[in-house]
């Protein structure tokens, strides 16, 4: 006499589901999900896109850095911007230093506009020279 056993196949297993299929074509919603975000993680990576600070930044060339005080040649003109033991500096992909901001070199900087006009830097990103 024959035994009767239960069907102990899971769900990708069960007949209808596809199995293996289920996870090929283009319908499948998990492979839509892996695909668009490997398309956005080059994206995110370039975070150093002035776009992904906040904010809208002082661009110009750098004129000079004495003491504390960073001279940016603008193209509303020369913007006097202090920075701090906390300004962050970056250039490219990589973590910078104040000795980053040599004349001539392109600069977004990122800060507080105080009452009185004084620019103080958050961030300050390096750019190429201009000349």
């Amino acid at each position: 006499m024959a035994r009767l056993m239960p069907d102990v196949r899971n769900d990708a297993q069960a007949p209808g589901a596809g199995g293996d299929t289920a996870l090929k074509g283009r319908g499948n919603p998990m492979r839509r999900h892996i695909a668009a975000l490997a398309l956005l993680v080059p994206i995110a990576a370039s975070g150093h896109e002035t776009s992904k600070h906040r904010g809208k930044p002082t661009e110009g060339e750098v004129v000079s850095v004495v003491g504390d005080t960073l001279s940016v040649d603008t193209a509303a003109g020369r913007v006097a911007v202090t920075l701090t033991e906390t300004t962050r500096f970056e250039r490219g992909d990589q973590a910078a230093t104040r000795a980053a901001l040599e004349s001539g070199v392109h600069v977004s900087v990122f800060g507080t506009k105080l009452p009185g006009g004084a620019l103080v830097a958050r961030e300050v990103i390096v750019r190429d020279r201009t000349r």
